[in-house]
């Protein structure tokens, strides 16, 4: 397995609260957040600290619901798998979220990411500007895919590949398939919501 997308899955460990919960917990921001400034200004600093990263923790899965809606829909014959969405720090802290759909199709699967504002942004962002460190990751190319530069490598023989677009300067969208062909796994690729996705700040 290609070792970025072993990166990806490290990252995908716990899965996304329940819909229902984050609609109770939401409605509860400035209850939160107003009982955090009462904190800090009581000098209860700790106690600040943690109502603020629950706070935010919330405020992240909910933009990792939305970020959910902008994955690739399930192509003709494929159904959809498991959907996950984590932040790259799960206190909510340090910025970075990242969500994941995968599809099946017989004994061939494909997972659909998007990352946000996470370290990997800026590798691809590097690679696709250098051919070079891009044939360095096992051989990959640089093509363009909906008019996005993408670093497309596939293995014929294993029928397995990945394809990393960077849609703007902090968002990666990821497809990596194994049993899957490179017309099937370029199609996810040119099916997420691009015109969305490129408005996410």
């Amino acid at each position: 397995m290609y070792p970025a997308y072993k990166n990806l899955k490290f990252y995908c460990l716990i899965l996304l609260a329940s819909t229902s919960f984050l609609i109770a917990q939401s409605g509860n921001i400035k209850t939160i957040t107003d009982k955090a400034v009462q904190e800090y200004e009581n000098g209860n600093y700790s106690v600040a600290i943690k109502d603020m990263e629950r706070a935010l923790n919330i405020m992240k899965q909910k933009q990792g619901k939305e970020l959910n809606s902008l994955l690739p829909k399930a192509l003709p014959g494929w159904t959809k798998g498991k959907r996950s969405s984590q932040p790259m720090d799960p206190r909510g802290i340090v910025s970075g979220q990242i969500v994941e759909q995968t599809y099946n199709k017989g004994n061939g699967f494909v997972t659909a990411t998007l990352i946000l504002e996470a370290p990997m942004v800026k590798d691809i962002k590097q690679t696709l500007n250098n051919p070079q460190l891009a044939q360095n990751r096992n051989g990959a190319k640089i093509e363009l895919i909906s008019n996005k530069k993408a670093l497309v490598r596939y293995q014929e023989d294993q029928r397995e590949g990945e394809i990393s677009m960077l849609v703007n300067s902090t968002t990666v969208a990821v497809v990596y398939g194994k049993n899957i062909s490179l017309r099937d796994l370029k199609n996810y690729a040119k099916t997420f919501k691009f015109s969305k996705i490129s408005k996410i700040k």
